[in-house]
């Protein structure tokens, strides 16, 4: 190269060629990492039948696996499936957590391999995926982010952001909005809330709490127009009931809701 460049140093030859390199797209990988985002769409020619998966806790003393196995082949079966996925998949207990690391029925390696291996049969038919408080802890205290490991293993990077998304669900030629995160509250009058701040949404979807809640809230619009926002909690899948008793909360609920998109919404339990 030093022929094309004779005022300039072997040094200065070697940056130039350095700089090209860099800027080039040859020496670039193709397939960059999908960027972060909030707002994610999903479409149907017909109805929608929305499945909230969340609070698994895959390896805890009270995992009810095979329950949660016949909820996924419900899924897999249905051609009108569309999965947000809502944390706590896995139960994750580390030093210092709640959770007994002790009572745990395997690592949490093996945990994100397991729901990884149980969530494949409908991967494809999940449209949001986002975690709990029991995956956070691990990207709190190692900066390793559990929920990205299992969205990789999955296939469905696009679907996934950290803490929440807005969703906006096309069904049967009717368009509906919604907000998802892991918690969104527990006691009616958080949900109340929580509905209240999206007043554009027609639901809003969370879990952690371990019970399945349907709470709608009529409210009425700038324009003047009421509407009704749904507050929707998914169930959890123990059987363990030790917990909810020493922490003194209501009974786990392993009724999981779906909810029917279609001229209008409803919610089958």
């Amino acid at each position: 190269m030093k022929p094309f460049f004779p005022e300039s140093t072997d040094k200065q030859v070697l940056e130039r060629v350095r700089t090209a390199l860099r800027r080039s797209e040859r020496y670039h990988a193709t397939n960059k990492p999908p960027k972060s985002k909030s707002h994610f769409t999903y479409s149907s020619d017909d109805k929608v039948h929305v499945y909230i998966i969340s609070d698994v806790h895959c390896g805890a003393h009270g995992f009810d696996k095979k329950a949660f196995q016949r909820h996924i082949d419900t899924i897999e079966q249905d051609p009108y499936a569309a999965v947000v996925a809502l944390g706590d998949l896995i139960d994750n207990a580390t030093q210092g957590s709640k959770g007994c690391v002790f009572s745990q029925r395997m690592m949490p390696q093996k945990q994100v391999e397991m729901i990884i291996e149980l969530l494949t049969p409908i991967k494809d038919k999940i449209i949001f995926f986002a975690i709990g408080n029991h995956e956070e802890r691990t990207f709190r205290q190692t900066g390793s982010d559990p929920g990205y490991t299992m969205c990789l293993g999955l296939d469905c990077l696009d679907k996934y952001n950290y803490v929440h998304g807005f969703l906006t669900i096309n069904a049967a030629g009717k368009t509906y909005k919604s907000y998802a995160t892991h918690n969104i509250g527990k006691a009616e009058s958080k949900l109340k809330t929580m509905a209240r701040s999206h007043p554009d949404c027609d639901f809003i979807l969370g879990g952690h709490i371990h019970q399945t809640k349907v709470v709608p809230v009529a409210q009425q619009l700038h324009s003047g127009k009421v509407k009704t926002t749904y507050a929707i909690t998914g169930n959890a899948w123990l059987k363990d009931e030790s917990y909810s008793i020493s922490a003194a909360y209501e009974p786990v609920d392993m009724t999981p809701p779906m909810i029917v998109l279609g001229e209008k919404i409803s919610v089958i339990q």
